[in-house]
């Protein structure tokens, strides 16, 4: 059962968490978004604010049992990992953080994530403690220890409900262990002499640079973010209320515990993608590889046996010993491991970025010494393919009619078959309204 001061505590901080949220939002005023993506969502309790501004709302978090145990109607809620976003590029209008940029230990890498998922012309907002925020925890620390304890008496003297045996034994249980834990740790008992590092700095002067505006700018300039406007939020301690009449002051005279970024994506960083990612950026192409990428964490030896089983029955041979294989744009790499299976020298190429990492990924699992090649290349680029040589095999499964241009992609392959060798192409036929029907299906 939570204490008084518990319940207190989560009471104050949702009236700060709206007041926040409705400062962001001021930013985007008369603004409607079609699809929101909420990161580190907490408790749930700014995502039904978000709602109301949106279309469709995803709420994500780090921890599965840090998601809204009462889902409410209308709301989606997701664990994931803010560094490996499972979302197709432009997927989103705006993308929305509060308190959470600070925890990431990879800022880089999640912002690049954040940047495939938003959409051309969408719009980051991120919430994140300042310098004034970590000032305050120093100051305020050690009177707030005393006011714990205090409070903590104060409730454990009150008359308390009746307990089931149930959550008795839970909480007699749980004391044990948390006693057993810190039973004689010195080391624990100096850990609360001062206050805890907030985010992932390994020092409170490397936090305190890090919540600086500076940083953050340097953070967002580096991975192409240009910060449309940046404003400053409510005042507020980190560990807790009953300091009204202080806040008021303090915002008065201009001071914030956080700022707010309102961020969107520069030209620059645009233009420095590659040409896949521009391609996919634009809604040009289909990334094929983040299918792959999720694909490839069950490939296991029933999979493969059924690769290698299907190249034997396509290409009507029983082993490829000896043979160079080209796997033309090789997707998640399963085909390719099937063919360095029954024995062929495999060269495996591919467009998306994503796909080749899904291709050596495969590689490095199954067949690490194996004479296997992984490059990025295009089947359209024929200074590239003019590289490659000649193959005894040229394969390639559903892709030339992703180029854009299928006759000229079929065109290019065609000279990499040696003599007397083989190419195998699955391309999609005309069923009428059945391919009708599905063209309309995976356009929506």
């Amino acid at each position: 059962m939570p204490s008084t001061y518990d319940q207190r505590y989560l009471i104050w901080l949702h009236r700060i968490r709206a007041r926040e949220l409705e400062a962001i939002l001021r930013l985007v005023d008369n603004t409607f978004f079609k699809r929101v993506l909420e990161l580190g969502c907490g408790d749930g309790f700014q995502s039904a604010m978000l709602k109301a501004r949106s279309q469709f709302l995803v709420s994500t978090d780090y921890r599965i049992e840090a998601l809204p145990t009462e889902l409410s109607p209308g709301l989606k809620f997701l664990a994931c990992d803010v560094e490996d976003l499972p979302f197709m590029s432009s997927s989103f209008d705006m993308i929305f953080s509060s308190n959470l940029l600070e925890h990431v230990e990879d800022i880089d890498k999640a912002l690049a994530e954040m940047r495939l998922c938003l959409r051309p012309g969408g719009v980051m907002v991120h919430a994140i403690p300042n310098v004034t925020w970590k000032i305050v925890q120093f100051l305020l620390y050690y009177p707030f220890l005393v006011f714990w304890k205090v409070s903590s008496w104060v409730d454990s003297r009150k008359p308390q409900a009746p307990e089931s045996k149930e959550n008795a034994t839970i909480r007699f249980e749980s004391n044990v262990k948390r006693r057993q834990r810190h039973k004689n740790s010195f080391k624990y008992s100096l850990r609360k002499l001062v206050p805890p590092i907030h985010g992932f700095s390994k020092t409170h002067f490397e936090e305190t640079y890090k919540f600086s505006n500076h940083h953050w700018n340097q953070v967002f300039k580096r991975n192409s973010l240009a910060t449309a406007t940046r404003i400053k939020m409510p005042f507020y301690s980190p560990y807790g209320f009953g300091l009204n009449r202080v806040r008021r002051l303090c915002e008065l005279v201009g001071l914030s515990s956080s700022n707010c970024y309102l961020l969107t994506m520069e030209q620059s960083g645009t233009e420095a993608m590659s040409a896949h990612g521009r391609q996919v950026h634009s809604g040009e192409r289909f990334e094929f590889g983040m299918n792959w990428k999720r694909f490839s964490s069950t490939v296991n030896d029933v999979r493969i046996v059924a690769a290698q089983q299907s190249l034997q029955q396509m290409l009507e041979v029983d082993r490829l010993d000896g043979k160079t294989f080209l796997y033309v744009s090789s997707g998640s790499g399963l085909f390719s491991l099937g063919a360095v299976r029954l024995g062929a020298r495999v060269l495996s190429f591919d467009f998306d970025p994503q796909s080749v990492e899904c291709t050596r990924y495969l590689k490095e699992r199954f067949a690490p010494s194996a004479d296997w090649t992984v490059e990025e290349g295009s089947v359209l680029d024929k200074d590239y393919l003019a590289r490659l040589g000649k193959f005894d095999v040229v394969y390639s499964w559903g892709v030339l009619h992703h180029t854009g241009t299928m006759w000229q992609a079929l065109e290019n392959v065609a000279p990499l078959v040696r003599d007397g060798g083989k190419l195998f192409i699955a391309i999609y036929n005309d069923q009428g309204g059945a391919s009708r029907r599905w063209k309309t299906i995976k356009q929506l």
